[in-house]
């Protein structure tokens, strides 16, 4: 079939081939939404640990949460530095990459 480039008649192509490219485009976006990390927050009302430290101060907090949130069945990534909240940025790039997708 006769491709267009510009509003304009180009080069022939076929049909498989301009599937490939938005097979290709889509199964590449796919791949990097899979690979995006949901955090896991577990730092107190602050996100620093001071209430953990008051408990007991002589064990290494940060070392034993991120241990936790690592065995949990989600496959959670450890925020280590938050706030009150997590930031939830890994949302912001999973919708980022879905508006990418239906670009496509």
């Amino acid at each position: 079939m006769i491709a267009r480039t510009h509003g304009q008649v180009a080069t022939p192509t076929t049909m498989g081939k301009e599937l490939a490219n938005f097979s290709y485009r889509l199964y590449t976006k796919l791949g990097h939404i899979r690979t995006i990390g949901i955090s896991g927050k577990v730092g107190g009302a602050t996100g620093s640990l001071q209430s953990f430290r008051v408990y007991d101060n002589s064990i290494d907090w940060v070392t034993h949460v991120e241990k936790f949130i690592s065995e949990l069945p989600f496959n959670l990534k450890y925020h280590k530095f938050c706030t009150q909240i997590e930031p939830h940025d890994y949302i912001v790039d999973i919708s980022g990459s879905v508006h990418h997708l239906n670009s496509i």
